[in-house]
């Protein structure tokens, strides 16, 4: 892929030790994004459905003002959506490990909401 035209992310007179000031095709997935979408995921489980639908408006307009200020491309977006819900249920189906041999938190506990 080509370099974002007119890209306004430059140096900015400040050395620094983590981040790369230059022209380098390095872009990769968003993890704002990933996160906002394990936080809507977690929300929705645990049925404070205002926090999850806030959320995803931040989102929404997190991932639009990312695209127009051209710190990512569609593709990142697209792929901090996808990570960010496999990392979900990763956690999700793996979470019982830590919680129940562990902690010894049974499931009931785990999940109050959900009937079994």
């Amino acid at each position: 892929m080509a370099f974002p035209y007119n890209y306004i992310w430059e140096f900015p007179g400040v050395y620094s030790l983590t981040v790369t000031y230059g022209v380098y095709n390095t872009f990769y997935f968003s993890q704002f994004i990933a996160l906002g979408v394990v936080n809507f995921c977690e929300f929705r489980v645990m049925r404070r459905y205002i926090l999850a639908y806030f959320t995803l408006t931040v989102v929404f307009l997190l991932g639009a003002m990312l695209i127009f200020c051209r710190g990512h491309y569609f593709i990142d977006i697209f792929g901090g959506l996808l990570f960010g819900h496999y990392f979900w249920m990763f956690a999700e189906r793996r979470a019982w490990l830590i919680d129940w041999v562990l902690f010894k938190i049974p499931f009931k506990k785990r999940y109050p909401y959900v009937e079994s």
